[in-house]
Protein backbone atom coordinates (compact mmCIF):
# COMPACT_ATOMS: atom_id res chain seq x y z
CA UNK A 1 0.00 0.00 0.00
CA UNK A 2 2.91 2.35 0.77
CA UNK A 3 4.44 1.90 -2.70
CA UNK A 4 1.45 1.34 -4.96
CA UNK A 5 -2.20 2.28 -4.95
CA UNK A 6 -5.07 1.95 -7.35
CA UNK A 7 -6.52 4.95 -9.13
CA UNK A 8 -10.04 4.04 -10.24
CA UNK A 9 -11.01 7.29 -11.90
CA UNK A 10 -14.53 7.65 -13.23
CA UNK A 11 -15.77 9.29 -16.38
CA UNK A 12 -16.23 12.46 -14.37
CA UNK A 13 -12.47 13.01 -14.51
CA UNK A 14 -10.93 14.78 -17.44
CA UNK A 15 -9.24 12.97 -20.29
CA UNK A 16 -5.67 13.25 -19.13
CA UNK A 17 -6.55 11.56 -15.86
CA UNK A 18 -8.61 8.85 -17.62
CA UNK A 19 -5.44 7.57 -19.22
CA UNK A 20 -4.42 6.46 -15.75
CA UNK A 21 -7.74 4.85 -14.83
CA UNK A 22 -7.52 1.42 -13.29
CA UNK A 23 -3.74 1.51 -13.48
CA UNK A 24 -1.38 0.80 -10.63
CA UNK A 25 1.14 3.64 -10.37
CA UNK A 26 3.65 4.69 -7.77
CA UNK A 27 2.91 7.32 -5.16
CA UNK A 28 5.43 9.62 -6.79
CA UNK A 29 3.76 9.26 -10.18
CA UNK A 30 0.46 10.18 -8.55
CA UNK A 31 2.00 13.34 -7.07
CA UNK A 32 3.48 14.31 -10.43
CA UNK A 33 0.13 13.76 -12.15
CA UNK A 34 -1.73 15.88 -9.57
CA UNK A 35 0.86 18.64 -9.94
CA UNK A 36 0.44 18.62 -13.73
CA UNK A 37 -3.33 18.74 -13.40
CA UNK A 38 -3.14 21.82 -11.15
CA UNK A 39 -0.73 23.48 -13.57
CA UNK A 40 -3.19 22.77 -16.41
CA UNK A 41 -6.11 24.32 -14.51
CA UNK A 42 -7.80 21.03 -13.68
CA UNK A 43 -8.02 21.18 -9.88
CA UNK A 44 -11.01 18.83 -9.49
CA UNK A 45 -9.06 15.90 -10.92
CA UNK A 46 -6.00 16.88 -8.87
CA UNK A 47 -8.11 16.87 -5.71
CA UNK A 48 -9.31 13.29 -6.38
CA UNK A 49 -5.73 12.11 -6.82
CA UNK A 50 -4.62 13.96 -3.63
CA UNK A 51 -7.43 12.32 -1.69
CA UNK A 52 -6.35 8.93 -3.03
CA UNK A 53 -2.79 9.59 -1.92
CA UNK A 54 -4.05 10.51 1.55
CA UNK A 55 -6.05 7.28 1.76
CA UNK A 56 -2.78 5.45 1.21
CA UNK A 57 -0.94 7.63 3.76
CA UNK A 58 -2.81 10.27 5.82
CA UNK A 59 0.55 11.83 6.77
CA UNK A 60 1.66 12.39 3.18
CA UNK A 61 2.71 16.04 3.37
CA UNK A 62 3.05 16.38 -0.40
CA UNK A 63 -0.50 15.10 -0.85
CA UNK A 64 -1.76 17.62 1.73
CA UNK A 65 0.00 20.42 -0.14
CA UNK A 66 -1.55 19.29 -3.42
CA UNK A 67 -4.98 19.04 -1.78
CA UNK A 68 -4.63 22.58 -0.38
CA UNK A 69 -3.65 23.95 -3.79
CA UNK A 70 -6.51 22.14 -5.52
CA UNK A 71 -9.13 23.23 -2.99
CA UNK A 72 -7.88 26.80 -3.24
CA UNK A 73 -8.26 26.72 -7.02
CA UNK A 74 -11.81 25.38 -6.54
CA UNK A 75 -12.65 28.23 -4.19
CA UNK A 76 -12.86 26.08 -1.07
CA UNK A 77 -10.80 28.27 1.24
CA UNK A 78 -11.60 26.53 4.53
CA UNK A 79 -10.72 23.09 3.17
CA UNK A 80 -7.57 24.48 1.58
CA UNK A 81 -6.51 26.02 4.90
CA UNK A 82 -7.29 22.84 6.84
CA UNK A 83 -5.10 20.81 4.49
CA UNK A 84 -2.36 23.44 4.61
CA UNK A 85 -2.32 23.57 8.41
CA UNK A 86 -2.23 19.77 8.58
CA UNK A 87 0.81 19.88 6.29
CA UNK A 88 2.41 22.58 8.46
CA UNK A 89 2.18 20.29 11.48
CA UNK A 90 4.11 17.63 9.52
CA UNK A 91 6.74 19.91 7.92
CA UNK A 92 10.11 18.89 9.36
CA UNK A 93 12.55 20.74 7.09
CA UNK A 94 13.06 24.38 6.16
CA UNK A 95 12.24 23.69 2.52
CA UNK A 96 8.94 22.00 3.41
CA UNK A 97 8.01 24.73 5.86
CA UNK A 98 8.67 27.35 3.17
CA UNK A 99 6.42 25.57 0.67
CA UNK A 100 3.61 24.95 3.16
CA UNK A 101 3.66 28.52 4.51
CA UNK A 102 3.54 29.85 0.94
CA UNK A 103 0.58 27.60 0.10
CA UNK A 104 -1.33 28.73 3.19
CA UNK A 105 -0.56 32.36 2.32
CA UNK A 106 -1.96 31.80 -1.17
CA UNK A 107 -5.16 30.33 0.25
CA UNK A 108 -5.66 33.32 2.54
CA UNK A 109 -4.87 35.70 -0.31
CA UNK A 110 -7.47 34.08 -2.57
CA UNK A 111 -10.05 34.71 0.15
CA UNK A 112 -8.87 38.35 0.47
CA UNK A 113 -7.53 37.64 3.97
CA UNK A 114 -4.49 39.76 3.15
CA UNK A 115 -3.22 40.40 6.68
CA UNK A 116 -3.23 36.68 7.53
CA UNK A 117 -1.60 35.97 4.19
CA UNK A 118 1.17 38.43 5.06
CA UNK A 119 1.67 36.69 8.40
CA UNK A 120 2.21 33.36 6.64
CA UNK A 121 4.56 34.97 4.12
CA UNK A 122 6.70 36.13 7.03
CA UNK A 123 6.76 32.51 8.16
CA UNK A 124 7.72 31.47 4.65
CA UNK A 125 10.55 34.02 4.53
CA UNK A 126 11.81 32.81 7.89
CA UNK A 127 11.95 29.22 6.60
CA UNK A 128 13.34 30.05 3.14
CA UNK A 129 16.30 27.72 2.49
CA UNK A 130 18.10 30.20 0.21
CA UNK A 131 18.25 33.88 -0.72
CA UNK A 132 16.24 33.43 -3.91
CA UNK A 133 13.23 31.99 -2.09
CA UNK A 134 13.57 34.61 0.64
CA UNK A 135 13.41 37.33 -2.02
CA UNK A 136 10.38 35.61 -3.56
CA UNK A 137 8.50 35.74 -0.24
CA UNK A 138 9.45 39.41 0.19
CA UNK A 139 8.23 40.18 -3.33
CA UNK A 140 4.89 38.48 -2.70
CA UNK A 141 4.59 40.38 0.57
CA UNK A 142 4.96 43.62 -1.38
CA UNK A 143 2.17 42.55 -3.73
CA UNK A 144 -0.10 41.91 -0.76
CA UNK A 145 0.84 45.23 0.82
CA UNK A 146 -0.53 47.01 -2.23
CA UNK A 147 -3.69 44.91 -2.17
CA UNK A 148 -4.30 45.03 1.58
CA UNK A 149 -6.30 48.06 2.79
CA UNK A 150 -4.67 47.59 6.20
CA UNK A 151 -0.99 48.24 6.84
CA UNK A 152 0.93 47.99 10.09
CA UNK A 153 4.50 48.83 11.00
CA UNK A 154 6.28 48.35 14.31
CA UNK A 155 9.70 49.61 15.39
CA UNK A 156 11.36 48.91 18.73
CA UNK A 157 14.69 50.29 19.93
CA UNK A 158 17.13 50.51 22.81
CA UNK A 159 19.81 53.20 22.73
CA UNK A 160 22.48 53.87 25.35
CA UNK A 161 23.24 57.60 25.35
CA UNK A 162 25.35 60.06 27.29
CA UNK A 163 22.58 62.68 27.36
CA UNK A 164 19.09 61.39 28.10
CA UNK A 165 17.91 64.76 29.45
CA UNK A 166 19.29 67.00 26.66
CA UNK A 167 21.53 68.59 29.29
CA UNK A 168 23.82 71.53 28.72
CA UNK A 169 27.27 70.63 27.41
CA UNK A 170 29.00 73.41 29.39
CA UNK A 171 30.08 73.12 33.02
CA UNK A 172 29.71 76.90 33.49
CA UNK A 173 27.66 79.62 31.81
CA UNK A 174 27.89 83.37 31.35
CA UNK A 175 24.88 85.58 30.64
CA UNK A 176 25.61 88.58 28.44
CA UNK A 177 22.37 90.34 29.32
CA UNK A 178 23.27 90.69 33.01
CA UNK A 179 24.40 94.21 34.03
CA UNK A 180 28.01 95.20 34.61
CA UNK A 181 30.48 92.66 35.88
CA UNK A 182 27.75 90.09 36.42
CA UNK A 183 27.89 89.42 32.65
CA UNK A 184 31.41 88.01 33.06
CA UNK A 185 30.73 85.68 35.97
CA UNK A 186 30.98 81.98 35.12
CA UNK A 187 27.95 80.44 36.77
CA UNK A 188 28.13 76.66 37.42
CA UNK A 189 25.54 74.51 35.67
CA UNK A 190 23.53 72.46 38.19
CA UNK A 191 24.11 68.71 38.05
CA UNK A 192 20.52 68.00 36.99
CA UNK A 193 20.98 70.33 33.99
CA UNK A 194 24.19 68.64 32.88
CA UNK A 195 24.10 65.62 30.54
CA UNK A 196 22.90 62.48 32.32
CA UNK A 197 23.72 59.09 30.84
CA UNK A 198 21.31 56.19 30.55
CA UNK A 199 19.34 53.96 28.24
CA UNK A 200 16.61 55.26 25.91
CA UNK A 201 13.84 52.76 25.13
CA UNK A 202 11.61 53.58 22.15
CA UNK A 203 8.59 52.03 20.52
CA UNK A 204 6.60 53.15 17.52
CA UNK A 205 3.51 51.60 15.93
CA UNK A 206 1.84 52.83 12.76
CA UNK A 207 -1.55 51.63 11.55
CA UNK A 208 -3.21 52.68 8.32
CA UNK A 209 -6.50 51.76 6.65
CA UNK A 210 -7.22 52.60 3.01
CA UNK A 211 -10.80 53.80 2.84
CA UNK A 212 -10.97 54.52 -0.90
CA UNK A 213 -8.97 53.68 -4.00
CA UNK A 214 -9.31 54.22 -7.72
CA UNK A 215 -6.85 53.81 -10.56
CA UNK A 216 -5.38 57.26 -9.85
CA UNK A 217 -6.35 58.11 -6.26
CA UNK A 218 -6.02 56.66 -2.78
CA UNK A 219 -7.29 57.82 0.61
CA UNK A 220 -6.30 56.39 3.98
CA UNK A 221 -6.89 56.94 7.69
CA UNK A 222 -3.72 56.75 9.79
CA UNK A 223 -2.88 56.20 13.44
CA UNK A 224 0.62 56.41 14.91
CA UNK A 225 1.78 55.98 18.50
CA UNK A 226 5.29 56.76 19.76
CA UNK A 227 6.73 56.34 23.24
CA UNK A 228 10.18 56.94 24.66
CA UNK A 229 11.26 56.17 28.18
CA UNK A 230 14.60 56.14 29.97
CA UNK A 231 16.60 54.16 32.45
CA UNK A 232 19.16 56.33 34.23
CA UNK A 233 22.67 55.01 34.77
CA UNK A 234 24.09 54.63 38.28
CA UNK A 235 26.38 57.61 37.70
CA UNK A 236 23.40 59.77 36.64
CA UNK A 237 21.42 58.75 39.73
CA UNK A 238 24.42 59.56 41.91
CA UNK A 239 25.12 63.01 40.41
CA UNK A 240 21.44 64.08 40.13
CA UNK A 241 19.43 62.11 42.72
CA UNK A 242 16.40 64.39 42.34
CA UNK A 243 15.92 63.46 38.67
CA UNK A 244 13.62 60.49 38.08
CA UNK A 245 13.44 58.72 34.75
CA UNK A 246 9.65 59.04 34.57
CA UNK A 247 9.95 62.83 34.43
CA UNK A 248 11.87 62.54 31.14
CA UNK A 249 9.47 60.19 29.35
CA UNK A 250 7.75 61.35 26.16
CA UNK A 251 4.73 59.94 24.35
CA UNK A 252 2.64 61.07 21.42
CA UNK A 253 -0.33 59.83 19.43
CA UNK A 254 -1.25 61.01 15.94
CA UNK A 255 -4.42 60.50 13.92
CA UNK A 256 -4.61 61.67 10.36
CA UNK A 257 -6.08 61.50 6.90
CA UNK A 258 -3.90 61.16 3.78
CA UNK A 259 -4.85 61.45 0.12
CA UNK A 260 -2.65 60.82 -2.93
CA UNK A 261 -3.55 61.29 -6.56
CA UNK A 262 -2.01 61.30 -10.02
CA UNK A 263 -3.77 63.60 -12.49
CA UNK A 264 -4.32 62.36 -16.02
CA UNK A 265 -1.13 62.80 -18.01
CA UNK A 266 0.99 63.45 -14.93
CA UNK A 267 4.25 61.55 -14.37
CA UNK A 268 4.23 62.06 -10.60
CA UNK A 269 2.10 61.95 -7.49
CA UNK A 270 0.40 64.67 -5.47
CA UNK A 271 -0.38 64.22 -1.79
CA UNK A 272 -2.30 65.97 0.98
CA UNK A 273 -2.12 65.04 4.66
CA UNK A 274 -4.06 66.33 7.64
CA UNK A 275 -3.04 65.25 11.15
CA UNK A 276 -3.73 65.88 14.82
CA UNK A 277 -1.11 65.03 17.46
CA UNK A 278 -1.32 64.97 21.24
CA UNK A 279 1.97 64.79 23.15
CA UNK A 280 2.78 64.07 26.79
CA UNK A 281 5.99 64.85 28.66
CA UNK A 282 6.83 63.46 32.07
CA UNK A 283 3.37 61.95 32.23
CA UNK A 284 1.62 65.33 31.84
CA UNK A 285 -0.15 66.78 28.78
CA UNK A 286 2.44 68.75 26.82
CA UNK A 287 1.21 69.91 23.40
CA UNK A 288 -1.45 69.43 20.78
CA UNK A 289 -0.65 70.02 17.14
CA UNK A 290 -2.68 70.34 13.94
CA UNK A 291 -0.74 70.06 10.66
CA UNK A 292 -1.60 70.22 6.96
CA UNK A 293 0.91 69.15 4.30
CA UNK A 294 0.84 69.25 0.50
CA UNK A 295 3.43 67.36 -1.52
CA UNK A 296 4.48 66.67 -5.10
CA UNK A 297 6.77 63.97 -6.48
CA UNK A 298 8.43 63.71 -9.89
CA UNK A 299 10.06 60.66 -11.42
CA UNK A 300 12.92 61.53 -13.75
CA UNK A 301 13.88 58.44 -15.69
CA UNK A 302 14.27 55.25 -13.70
CA UNK A 303 17.06 56.45 -11.42
CA UNK A 304 16.01 59.86 -10.07
CA UNK A 305 13.14 61.09 -7.91
CA UNK A 306 12.42 64.72 -7.00
CA UNK A 307 9.93 65.84 -4.37
CA UNK A 308 8.70 69.05 -2.79
CA UNK A 309 6.32 69.81 0.06
CA UNK A 310 4.82 72.69 1.99
CA UNK A 311 3.46 72.24 5.51
CA UNK A 312 1.68 74.45 7.98
CA UNK A 313 0.97 73.66 11.61
CA UNK A 314 -0.32 75.16 14.84
CA UNK A 315 0.99 73.93 18.18
CA UNK A 316 -0.73 74.61 21.50
CA UNK A 317 1.22 74.25 24.76
CA UNK A 318 -1.11 72.74 27.30
CA UNK A 319 0.56 74.24 30.37
CA UNK A 320 -0.32 77.86 29.53
CA UNK A 321 -2.37 77.76 26.34
CA UNK A 322 0.25 79.61 24.26
CA UNK A 323 0.44 78.81 20.57
CA UNK A 324 3.02 78.73 17.81
CA UNK A 325 2.29 78.79 14.08
CA UNK A 326 4.76 77.25 11.67
CA UNK A 327 5.36 77.05 7.94
CA UNK A 328 7.92 74.71 6.35
CA UNK A 329 9.17 74.18 2.79
CA UNK A 330 11.17 71.13 1.76
CA UNK A 331 12.74 69.91 -1.47
CA UNK A 332 14.45 66.56 -1.95
CA UNK A 333 16.38 64.64 -4.60
CA UNK A 334 17.28 60.96 -4.67
CA UNK A 335 19.31 59.07 -7.24
CA UNK A 336 20.08 55.38 -7.63
CA UNK A 337 23.62 54.97 -8.94
CA UNK A 338 24.89 52.40 -11.42
CA UNK A 339 26.23 50.23 -8.58
CA UNK A 340 22.76 50.30 -6.90
CA UNK A 341 23.92 52.68 -4.13
CA UNK A 342 21.44 55.46 -3.37
CA UNK A 343 22.35 59.09 -2.68
CA UNK A 344 19.90 61.62 -1.31
CA UNK A 345 19.86 65.36 -0.65
CA UNK A 346 17.19 67.58 0.86
CA UNK A 347 16.91 71.28 1.65
CA UNK A 348 14.42 72.85 4.01
CA UNK A 349 13.33 76.29 5.17
CA UNK A 350 10.93 76.91 8.03
CA UNK A 351 9.56 79.71 10.16
CA UNK A 352 7.80 79.49 13.53
CA UNK A 353 5.91 82.43 15.03
CA UNK A 354 5.36 82.65 18.78
CA UNK A 355 4.67 85.43 21.31
CA UNK A 356 7.11 83.75 23.71
CA UNK A 357 10.89 84.07 23.67
CA UNK A 358 13.01 81.11 22.50
CA UNK A 359 10.11 79.54 20.60
CA UNK A 360 9.80 81.60 17.44
CA UNK A 361 12.57 81.24 14.87
CA UNK A 362 13.54 81.06 11.19
CA UNK A 363 15.58 78.07 10.03
CA UNK A 364 17.52 76.84 7.00
CA UNK A 365 18.83 73.31 6.79
CA UNK A 366 20.24 70.56 4.60
CA UNK A 367 20.40 66.80 4.89
CA UNK A 368 22.48 64.34 2.89
CA UNK A 369 22.43 60.56 2.91
CA UNK A 370 24.26 57.74 1.18
CA UNK A 371 22.97 54.17 1.19
CA UNK A 372 25.82 51.76 0.46
CA UNK A 373 23.45 48.80 0.38
CA UNK A 374 25.08 45.49 1.22
CA UNK A 375 28.77 46.15 1.86
CA UNK A 376 29.45 42.65 3.20
CA UNK A 377 27.42 39.47 3.17
CA UNK A 378 24.37 40.26 5.31
CA UNK A 379 25.58 43.75 6.34
CA UNK A 380 24.01 46.97 4.98
CA UNK A 381 25.25 50.51 5.70
CA UNK A 382 23.44 53.86 5.49
CA UNK A 383 25.19 57.13 6.41
CA UNK A 384 23.35 60.43 6.87
CA UNK A 385 24.13 63.91 8.16
CA UNK A 386 22.36 67.22 8.63
CA UNK A 387 23.13 70.88 9.23
CA UNK A 388 20.59 73.52 10.33
CA UNK A 389 20.80 77.16 11.37
CA UNK A 390 18.09 78.68 13.55
CA UNK A 391 17.73 82.40 14.23
CA UNK A 392 15.57 83.46 17.18
CA UNK A 393 14.37 87.06 17.31
CA UNK A 394 13.97 86.98 21.08
CA UNK A 395 15.59 85.05 23.90
CA UNK A 396 15.12 85.07 27.65
CA UNK A 397 18.90 85.07 28.03
CA UNK A 398 19.95 87.69 25.46
CA UNK A 399 17.96 90.76 24.37
CA UNK A 400 19.66 90.59 20.98
CA UNK A 401 18.16 87.20 20.29
CA UNK A 402 20.13 84.08 19.55
CA UNK A 403 21.49 81.88 16.78
CA UNK A 404 21.85 78.10 16.96
CA UNK A 405 23.72 75.71 14.69
CA UNK A 406 22.51 72.11 14.85
CA UNK A 407 24.50 69.27 13.34
CA UNK A 408 23.95 65.53 13.31
CA UNK A 409 25.71 62.47 11.93
CA UNK A 410 24.27 58.98 11.92
CA UNK A 411 25.40 55.57 10.71
CA UNK A 412 22.84 52.76 10.43
CA UNK A 413 24.11 49.20 10.06
CA UNK A 414 21.40 46.78 8.96
CA UNK A 415 21.89 43.10 9.65
CA UNK A 416 19.42 41.20 7.44
CA UNK A 417 21.59 38.09 7.79
CA UNK A 418 20.07 37.58 11.24
CA UNK A 419 16.51 38.60 10.39
CA UNK A 420 13.60 37.05 12.25
CA UNK A 421 10.25 36.64 10.46
CA UNK A 422 11.08 39.51 8.14
CA UNK A 423 12.31 41.81 10.90
CA UNK A 424 15.98 42.73 11.07
CA UNK A 425 18.14 44.45 13.70
CA UNK A 426 19.60 47.83 12.79
CA UNK A 427 22.55 49.10 14.83
CA UNK A 428 22.86 52.89 15.08
CA UNK A 429 25.68 55.25 15.98
CA UNK A 430 24.57 58.89 16.13
CA UNK A 431 25.87 62.22 17.34
CA UNK A 432 23.92 65.46 17.76
CA UNK A 433 25.41 68.86 18.59
CA UNK A 434 23.88 72.27 19.15
CA UNK A 435 26.14 75.32 19.36
CA UNK A 436 24.50 78.61 20.26
CA UNK A 437 25.25 82.28 20.71
CA UNK A 438 23.59 81.74 24.10
CA UNK A 439 25.60 78.98 25.83
CA UNK A 440 22.57 77.98 27.91
CA UNK A 441 21.22 76.14 24.83
CA UNK A 442 24.37 74.23 23.86
CA UNK A 443 24.10 70.44 23.96
CA UNK A 444 25.99 67.37 22.78
CA UNK A 445 24.90 63.76 22.71
CA UNK A 446 26.14 60.42 21.46
CA UNK A 447 23.80 57.47 21.02
CA UNK A 448 24.55 53.81 20.38
CA UNK A 449 21.42 51.90 19.61
CA UNK A 450 19.74 48.81 18.31
CA UNK A 451 16.35 48.87 16.58
CA UNK A 452 14.16 46.13 15.18
CA UNK A 453 12.58 47.05 11.84
CA UNK A 454 10.68 45.28 9.09
CA UNK A 455 12.88 44.68 6.04
CA UNK A 456 9.96 44.36 3.61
Amino acid sequence: MQKLFSLALTVLLIGVAQAYADQRVSLQEGRVLATELIANDQPAAAREIALGLLQANPRDIDALILLSRAERALGNTKTALDAGKAAWALADTQAKRFVVASVIAQAHSSAANFTRAQFWLRRAEQAAPNDQLSALAARDYGVLRRANPWSFNLTLGAMPTNNVNNGNSNSTLTFAYLPGSLANIAWPVPADSRPLSGLALTGQAQLSYRIAKTQRTQTAVNLAVFAQGYVLSDSAKSSAPDVVAQSLGYQQATVGLSHTWAPEGSSGLYSADLSFTAAFYGGDPYTTDVALTFGRQWQHGEAQVFSASIAGNQTTYRSNGSQTNGLALRGAWQRTLANADVIGLSLNASEVHSPLADRGYAALGAQVSYDFGEVFQGVEVLVSGSLEQRVYDASRYDPAGRQDIRTSLQVNIGLPVISFYGFEPVATVATNTTTSSVPFFETESVRLGLQIKSKF
